[in-house]
């Protein structure tokens, strides 16, 4: 069985590195999302994985996570800087697994208060890489 992956911006500079690395591992079914549906799926298809036309800021974005079944979102959508917490939200509501690569300072320390009040981790881009083996930097 494998995990379903969604990177969020998965076509951007942030998201292609990320995405290359996870579709190497054969135990982890990647989609490629963002609101572009022919750039997603252009991408995903370089990588033999699946394209998504998402976008972060819907708001059905929790009914979207769940009826695609993600286990874990990636979100690199940024610039982080002045982004509310929907897509963790979204995330916590869908009961999936979510990371990011918040650039933003007060969207970083902002992110506990979330995880305090659901209980549940949400990781944020401090967090992430020692949590994503597939995020880390090569030796």
């Amino acid at each position: 069985m494998s995990h379903r992956v969604l990177v969020l911006g998965g076509y951007s500079n942030f998201g292609q590195p990320i995405c290359r690395a996870l579709a190497q591992d054969a135990g982890i079914e990647l989609l490629v999302g963002g609101r572009n549906a022919e750039r997603a799926t252009a991408f995903a298809g370089t990588l033999g994985a699946r394209g998504l036309a998402i976008d972060a800021r819907a708001t059905e974005l929790a009914a979207q996570l769940k009826s695609q079944d993600i286990a874990t979102v990636i979100h690199t959508a940024g610039p982080f800087q002045g982004q509310d917490y929907a897509v963790a939200e979204a995330c916590v509501a869908a009961g999936c697994n979510y990371l990011d690569l918040a650039d933003g300072r007060d969207f970083v320390a902002g992110i506990g208060a979330l995880d305090n009040r659901h209980k549940r981790p949400a990781y944020s881009s401090r967090a992430a890489p020692a949590r994503c083996r597939h995020c880390r930097r090569p030796s």
